[in-house]
Formats: C-alpha cells, structure tokens, sequence
C-alpha cells in the first residue's frame, strides 16, 4: 500500500489480474492519483470521483515476473499535472500472479 503526503490518497496493485486501486481520501477539491512504471511501460491511473467514494480501479496487462512500482500522489484531474511533492515513496514489487 502507497500513501500520499496529508492524508490525500492512497493505492495498492494487486497481481491477479494487473489491476491498480487507488482512492481519495480527503475532501480538499483535488484527485488522488497512482503513478506507475512496469515492463518498459508508465502511466498515471486517477480516483477524481470525489473523496471517500470507495475504491476506483484501473485494469492493466503486465507480463508475468515483470517489477512493478508504483507510488500514489495527489493532484489536478483537469489538467492532469501531479503535485510530486505529494508523493510516497516508490513501492515495488513483481507481478507473479
């Protein structure tokens, strides 16, 4: 599990089936967001449902043993720009469903 900076956001990624959860978790008008890199591939996966909405979920297709990282932030859904400051640390671990 990857946390935010104040309590904005939080993620995980769980090997069967390649999927990334990520939530809001603070009703400050912003977007909790996952960044992720795996098997040469990045991308960025955003909860901008509103804060306390439950778990959004984003399907990915990774190859077996690949290394995942991912690190969960905050930031503008508009315009899609990430406050890094707000960012975990990276979590990795292999996708080895």
């Amino acid at each position: 599990m990857a946390y935010a900076k104040y309590g904005a956001g939080k993620g995980y990624f769980k090997a069967y089936g390649d999927y990334f959860y990520i939530q809001d978790t603070k009703s400050d008008g912003h977007s909790a967001v996952i960044q992720w890199k795996a098997a040469g591939r990045e991308g960025d996966d955003w909860d901008h449902n509103g804060a306390n909405n439950g778990w959004t979920v984003a399907n990915r297709n990774f190859p077996e043993g690949a290394t995942v990282q991912y690190r969960a932030c905050w930031g503008e859904w508009g315009t899609q720009y990430i406050q890094l400051s707000s960012c975990s640390q990276w979590v990795t671990t292999i996708n080895d469903n």
